[in-house]
């Protein structure tokens, strides 16, 4: 299945016995300050750098030193540093990601759909998943749906090479609804890394590890891929990640999570809040409006009236420096010199106009009145015409972004939270700040280049449709 592999040491002594060199000559010819480097070389006593060093010695004394020779001395330096059983499954991994004419017979090919074949592999076991590059969408909700049934069970890693984003949507549909899985972590990979000068590029592949076998799955199409047990001695799993670990840049700043499950803990989400969007270019796409667009009179109006107000000591004990938040929230959404872009959906709107129900609705907020609602709409309109820095937008397609709430900071960072959520003091919230800089300026073009000149509406027909929205209220019981 695979060809003989040696160690430098063990590569180098053969390579000197087929020629019938010493170690005083090579010692000689490549100018060594001692004669025991050689022997100690050929005994692997020496790091894999000094090596590749010698490597270069050798090519200065020998001109003429066969490329197969040379390449095969330069794969035993990695031999040396990864140790024969990694390596294996490097040429594992290289033999199935061969043209199928070519590949392994250990191999096969499924046309089975990802998902049946990642839970079978997977069961009730504690699973470890590496994914590397793979960012197209069906792989991407196939992982997510794994992961969100074992929470619990499995954990992924996600590589991926910096160049690997020819499009952006997959980005904002998929990549960024998977990081709100606390079981998934996203790192990039530097282009100029030494894995792409070993050769050790980066395919697109997916490896399982747990306590009963290992299993490399790799995509042939949209509907197939190509498949390998590997053996017990071959661990790819921990060959990838020592090669991948090795050349990463800091992911520290990735992905930081803000969990929100104390009596107090609301106080903590707004003021979290406030702080990124002061002074900020604010891209936010939102199924609906939040409290930080509604004028701070009808929250007042609103929170005081609300049926659990009377009794709750924990609101009475935050009210004062809630109302000040929402009030300072408002202000810079609607009054800075930035420009704040509004994407809003058409049907969540509709529902908002009938119902006065937020999809995020405040616990502490009862829904919000007839007249309440025609106001609302009615500032967004004054808003919209008079104020050049908010910009509200109407997507065009109804079904797009429906699930996560994206609040992008231009320069600074993204904030993604699920929907449909309460804010309720009993249950756990969880939103995740992400500040790497080439996830933040994907996002910022994704708005600019996508949403904004053919996603949505005109500013025109969104000032339009808030004004049918007024009717909407008006007509509805």
């Amino acid at each position: 299945m695979f060809k003989c592999i040696y160690t430098f040491g063990e590569y180098l002594t053969k390579w000197m016995e087929a020629h019938s060199y010493t170690c005083a000559y090579l010692s000689e010819i490549t100018h060594q300050k001692s004669q025991t480097t050689v022997s100690r070389l050929m005994h692997d006593q020496c790091t894999p750098q000094r090596c590749a060093v010698f490597i270069s010695e050798l090519m200065t004394a020998l001109p003429n030193l066969d490329e197969n020779e040379l390449k095969d001395f330069r794969e035993s330096v990695d031999v040396s540093r990864y140790g024969k059983g990694r390596y294996l499954s490097y040429q594992a991994f290289s033999n199935l990601a061969m043209p199928a004419s070519d590949a392994s017979e250990a191999s096969s090919v499924s046309h089975l759909p990802l998902a049946d074949e990642l839970f079978a592999h997977v069961g009730s076991e504690k699973t470890q998943m590496l994914i590397i590059g793979c960012i197209e969408a069906p792989i991407l909700r196939t992982v997510k749906k794994l992961l969100a049934a074992r929470r619990d069970t499995v954990s992924a890693v996600h590589y991926y090479s910096e160049t690997q984003f020819p499009d952006l949507t997959p980005i904002l549909t998929d990549i960024l609804a998977l990081l709100v899985q606390p079981n998934y972590n996203i790192i990039s990979v530097c282009s100029d890394s030494n894995i792409y000068a070993s050769h050790l590029v980066l395919q697109d592949a997916l490896i399982l590890k747990n306590s009963r076998v290992q299993k490399l799955i790799i995509p042939v199409s949209c509907k197939s891929f190509r498949v390998m047990t590997l053996p017990p001695d071959q661990d790819l799993y921990g060959f990838y990640t020592s090669v991948i670990t090795e050349n990463v840049t800091k992911q520290s700043s990735y992905k930081v999570y803000y969990n929100y499950e104390a009596s107090n803990d609301y106080i903590d989400f707004v003021k979290n809040c406030l702080h990124h969007e002061q002074n900020k270019t604010i891209y936010q796409i939102k199924p609906d409006v939040g409290p930080e667009h509604i004028p701070v009179d009808i929250l007042i109006e609103n929170f005081k009236s609300y049926e659990g107000y009377e009794g709750s000591e924990a609101i009475h004990e935050v009210e004062n420096e809630l109302l000040q938040l929402f009030e300072k929230r408002f202000h810079n959404m609607h009054y800075k010199n930035k420009p704040t872009y509004l994407f809003l959906n058409k049907t969540a709107m509709v529902n908002f106009a009938k119902s006065g129900m937020m999809i995020d609705h405040p616990f502490c907020l009862r829904p919000f009145t007839k007249d309440e609602r025609i106001k609302i709409f009615e500032h967004l309109i004054h808003q919209a015409q008079k104020n050049p820095y908010f910009i509200p937008l109407f997507l065009v397609n109804p079904d797009l972004h429906q699930t996560y709430s994206f609040i992008g900071f231009e320069g600074y960072g993204l904030i993604i939270y699920n929907l449909n959520t309460t804010y309720s003091l009993s249950e756990e919230f969880r939103e995740i700040l992400l500040t790497v800089p080439e996830l933040i300026d994907h996002y910022t073009n994704y708005a600019v280049n996508i949403l904004i000149k053919s996603a949505s509406e005109t500013p025109k027909a969104s000032i339009e449709y808030l004004k049918h929205l007024i009717q909407v209220v008006k007509n509805s019981d």
